[in-house]
């Protein structure tokens, strides 16, 4: 697939059909999280968690419900793998949340180059992060918090026809 094809696919799926991602398309995302930029080259200040224990992935809904009642019932929009991006935790977060968002944006191409519906999920890890025994369900390093997640699986439904503009972000030009 061409670059801005992938780019125009890449979109917010809300909907999965049942069914596991195949390994292959796993390491192929994993390949994507591991090419993305990462502040200082601090690879080890990264580590990422699969999830494809339904029980776990249910435990991780239930809590976020609980503690964000507007996530909705199932906050990972059934989705049948969730990547954690756990980061070292700091006093200055700021560089964490960038490493993550990097890495989770460059999975979440990588799964629309695939043909795979995905999804950048926010609500699951700032509500578990508070939860020792979740994040512990993580099995991260010592010291490392989830903060952003990203659910991959099958689109239960088609994806959107869309096209490029510039109209949608107000821009300006100094």
């Amino acid at each position: 697939m061409e670059f801005m094809d992938t780019v125009i696919r890449r979109q917010s799926c809300r909907a999965f059909a049942p069914g596991q991602v195949a390994p292959e398309e796993i390491e192929t995302i994993l390949k994507a999280a591991n090419a993305a930029p990462v502040s200082m080259g601090l690879y080890g200040n990264i580590h990422i968690s699969v999830i494809q224990d339904e029980a776990l992935i249910a435990a991780l809904e239930e809590y976020t419900y609980r503690a964000f009642p507007d996530e909705g019932e199932h906050p990972a929009y059934q989705a049948p793998t969730l990547f954690s991006i756990n980061c070292l935790k700091k006093e200055r977060e700021a560089g964490a949340w960038a490493d993550a968002s990097a890495i989770a944006e460059n999975m979440l191409l990588a799964a629309a180059d695939l043909g795979l519906g995905s999804i950048y999920l926010m609500g699951i890890p700032q509500a578990v992060r508070n939860d020792a025994g979740l994040v512990g369900r993580l099995r991260a390093p010592e010291g490392f918090l989830p903060y952003v997640m990203v659910g991959v699986g099958h689109p239960a439904g088609e994806w959107e026809k869309r096209s490029f503009t510039t109209s949608r972000i107000n821009t300006v030009f100094i």
